[in-house]
């Protein structure tokens, strides 16, 4: 009963930092979760895609194609609260919630330790990383779902007795897969980790052992297959570039480009356990961090050596398993450029907590005389920290954060929208971003009037297709030239234009028709017009 009343607790503490204010921090939707929002609402109107794809497989994107799990969810989510910010990352906030309680699962059935289970569920509660990820709707949660899960089902195959959980556990596994392009690395590389820490129990499931590894081949024949979900054209986006590859020792003393690339690869790897990374301001990218801390607290840096030696000393299946998922964590975004990079190693979530965990048990179990000192004091000291990070999450971070996430669009569309009627055309610049997907979004333009536009204009730059041009709107790089403003008058005679664009896109003496403001007071638009 008390370990219920525990988890519920835990469980409610989760609700609320990832439901709070979800509509209002981060303080603005990326251009990703505005085009999630608008497929979704695509899709429930007409049943295509904003590209006019009907149900599909694989939503075309920007410069990629997007996993259809998050989208559809995103379409239920829209279905019942309507198309806003809110309904967008419910789906993410809600799995998130979820996967506290899935995790609380496997750690009890890797353990079978109430203190470790639930220890282990309340730091990834509290989790920086985790908290990020889960107000806002990327695929990353949504893998993180279907390998917990997962992870769950082989468990219960071995702990509780149920043979055909292992087969459920790789179909889970193969859906994982279908998620997001570093689930492929990392579930590829995590399932003969889980084999081989369980393989006496193996041997005498052949059969169903066998079934499963069929059916988890057949999700990745599937994956390799389609190119649009292979990720391969993602994986060529972020490749080495030839410079940094030549730089490298490697290859100027070999002159072999494929040592080079070893190189950078395990260069990048050993970036994921840099102290900066993990403990000081995690991923550079303000999206990714609120960069006022690490992606987990320090305090669990004192821990973790001490859950290591804990499970050593344990001396079962679940060091390998443990240790190994600490190891393979970091892979997939050890290929790319941009690491450390907080999403492409969102595996490393749970590893880390259940090593602090096994940490602050092995302290418990230790000292049980001065446990106060040695369990409680780390705990207040953890949530200490937690309490800081949080109302910097809540008070600061939309100020600094706000550019980074494109706010400022949703407020020039409102305001064009209250204008639509009153200009020809309407120019908004896309110097912050894809200016196109927010007006379709707070607009809730017809997705079927879009479908069928005559005058979009997609422009491709490289992998990248952007749109130019739908129905009265024109999305410029303002400021491209000193004289684009006048190049547009011109060539439009007798229009009125509306121009949303950044400070320093206009003639100075324009008079302005209202400004918008970044969140940390710089501005973010100006507002002019024509006549």
């Amino acid at each position: 009963m008390k370990t219920k009343l525990v988890l519920i607790l835990i469980l409610l503490l989760a609700s609320f930092l990832r439901l709070y204010q979800i509509d209002q921090i981060p303080p603005a939707l990326s251009w990703d979760e505005a085009s999630i929002g608008y497929d979704a609402y695509s899709i429930l109107k007409t049943g295509k895609d904003q590209w006019g794809e009907v149900f599909p497989l694989a939503f075309k994107s920007f410069g990629e194609y997007k996993y259809p799990l998050h989208i559809y969810a995103a379409a239920v989510s829209v279905y019942f609260f309507g198309l806003n910010e809110f309904a967008v990352r419910f789906p993410s906030a809600l799995l998130g919630i979820i996967n506290i309680f899935v995790f609380f699962l496997v750690v009890w059935k890797l353990f079978k330790n109430k203190f470790i289970a639930l220890t282990s569920a309340f730091l990834l509660t509290i989790s920086p990383w985790h908290i990020q990820f889960s107000r806002v709707i990327w695929e990353t949660n949504f893998a993180l779902f279907f390998f917990l899960l997962g992870l769950y089902a082989f468990l219960e195959s071995r702990y509780g007795h149920r043979k055909y959980f292992l087969i459920i556990s790789f179909i889970l596994f193969g859906i994982a897969t279908f998620t997001y392009n570093g689930a492929k690395v990392f579930i590829v590389l995590f399932a003969p980790l889980l084999l081989f820490s369980q393989k006496d129990y193996l041997l005498k499931q052949k059969k169903h052992l066998f079934i499963s590894l069929i059916i988890f081949i057949l999700f990745i024949i599937v994956n390799l297959l389609d190119p649009r979900l292979s990720g391969i054209n993602r994986f060529k986006q972020l490749e080495f570039e030839q410079a940094e590859v030549v730089k490298t020792i490697s290859y100027k003393t070999s002159k072999v480009y494929s040592l080079g690339k070893v190189e950078l690869i395990a260069r990048q790897y050993l970036l994921y356990f840099s102290p900066k990374f993990l403990f000081i301001s995690g991923d550079a990218n303000l999206r990714h961090s609120t960069q006022a801390v690490g992606e987990v607290y320090w305090v669990e840096l004192l821990l973790v050596p001490l859950g290591v030696l804990f499970l050593i000393k344990k001396e079962s299946r679940s060091v390998i398993l443990v240790l190994g998922w600490l190891l393979v964590a970091p892979i997939p975004g050890s290929f790319t450029r941009e690491a450390p990079h907080a999403s492409r190693a969102m595996f490393f979530l749970g590893v880390w907590q259940i090593l602090a965990a096994a940490g602050m048990y092995y302290l418990y179990a230790a000292f049980k005389d001065k446990k106060r000192y040695f369990v409680v004091f780390p705990f207040i000291l953890i949530f200490t920290f937690f309490i800081k990070y949080f109302m910097y999450y809540l008070d600061e971070y939309p100020k600094t954060s706000s550019k980074d996430w494109k706010y400022g669009y949703k407020q020039a569309v409102e305001y064009l929208k209250k204008n639509y009627n009153y200009y020809d055309l309407i120019v908004l610049t896309r110097t912050y971003g894809e200016p196109q997907i927010f007006t379709l979004f707070y607009l809730k333009f017809d997705p079927r009037k879009y479908q069928n536009d005559p005058s979009i204009i997609r422009e491709k730059k490289g992998d990248w297709v952007q749109v130019s041009k739908f129905d009265k709107f024109y999305f410029p790089d303002l400021g491209e030239t000193e004289t684009q403003y006048e190049d547009i008058v011109k060539q439009n005679p007798g229009k009125r234009i509306l121009f949303i664009g950044k400070p320093g896109d206009f003639p100075v003496d324009r008079p302005k028709l209202g400004t918008i403001y970044f969140l940390n007071g710089e501005t973010a638009f100006k507002v002019v017009d024509n006549k």
